[in-house]
């Protein structure tokens, strides 16, 4: 294994330890690597000069098609690479400037509407197949709970609590939560729960509550999550994007138009910051307006 190498799979084994999903792992080091392999003039990473992460940076803006936000993001690895590398006494200075993300205008793509879900899950309570009875409770609790692709993976039988009505999630960073079920959520996932979970566990036991029905039932993976909603998103002929992080999207959105607090909101969603909630706001300016005109000695 290269200097380089050993360095990154340091880096990268503290960042697991804080809790980063293995997903964004993943990224961290695709992305570093490509930037190992763009300065290999350098030699050793070690070695690279802030003029090379200039000329890396401008390469990226003009030949990649990235967005100002995915640019931000390779640019911030790339500086908590280097810090991580002078607080272990590597090197004495960071060659890389601590980035900043310029205002954009964030766009989300076109999220379900709650006419569009509550059909598609007319459609799974009409099947008696196993698979669309999972997929009900799943695709339900992830509306219900604006819940991310690698939270509901990560659910087990016991964060389920049917007389609080709530359920246990572990989000970024280790980060846990409580978020509240709706009352048909909650019979629906119970449903799933006692009456179709142990069909689908052939071999052994397992704790997680969502299993696959191909794999002899061990906990579902973040590929068939995916392939989930692709399926259902031809079966109930959705033209918006039907993905985990959409129906997060609703969740957040919808509550908002129908005047929940973003504080509210942004603790549902697990989100450190309120800010990172706020711009979900910019989806509803009409209803801000209302409000408003509504309520303010002014308006």
């Amino acid at each position: 294994m290269s200097v380089n190498a050993d360095y990154i799979t340091a880096f990268l084994a503290c960042v697991a330890a804080r809790g980063i999903c293995a997903d964004t792992v993943r990224t961290y080091r695709t992305d570093l690597e490509r930037f190992a392999m763009a300065v290999k003039q350098s030699g050793s990473l070690l070695c690279v000069t802030p003029q090379d992460v200039q000329n890396y940076r401008r390469e990226m803006r003009e030949r990649s098609g990235y967005t100002a936000a995915t640019l931000y993001q390779k640019a911030h690895v790339l500086h908590e690479f280097y810090q991580w590398l002078v607080g272990e006494g590597v090197i004495l200075l960071n060659p890389v400037s601590r980035p900043t993300l310029r205002k954009v205008n964030r766009s989300i793509r076109r999220h379900p509407s709650p006419g569009a879900v509550w059909r598609l899950m007319q459609t799974l309570a009409e099947s008696h197949h196993r698979h669309d009875q999972r997929s009900s409770a799943l695709i339900d609790l992830a509306y219900c709970c604006g819940l991310r692709r690698c939270e509901l993976l990560r659910l087990n039988v016991q964060d389920v609590n049917p007389t609080e009505r709530t359920i246990r999630v572990r989000g970024k960073f280790g980060k846990e939560r409580l978020v509240p079920v709706g009352k048909k959520t909650m019979r629906a996932l119970l449903h799933y729960l006692y009456q179709v979970r142990p069909t689908l566990l052939r071999h052994g036991t397992t704790n997680a509550l969502f299993v696959s029905w191909t794999d002899g039932g061990r906990r579902i993976s973040k590929e068939c999550i995916t392939r989930i909603f692709l399926r259902l998103r031809r079966k109930g002929k959705i033209s918006q994007s039907l993905t985990s992080h959409a129906l997060r999207h609703a969740f957040a959105t919808h509550l908002l138009k129908n005047g929940a607090p973003v504080q509210d909101v942004s603790e549902m969603l697990g989100h450190a910051s309120l800010q990172t909630t706020q711009l979900y706001t910019h989806l509803v300016p009409m209803d801000l307006k209302e409000h408003h005109r509504r309520f303010h000695p002014r308006g």
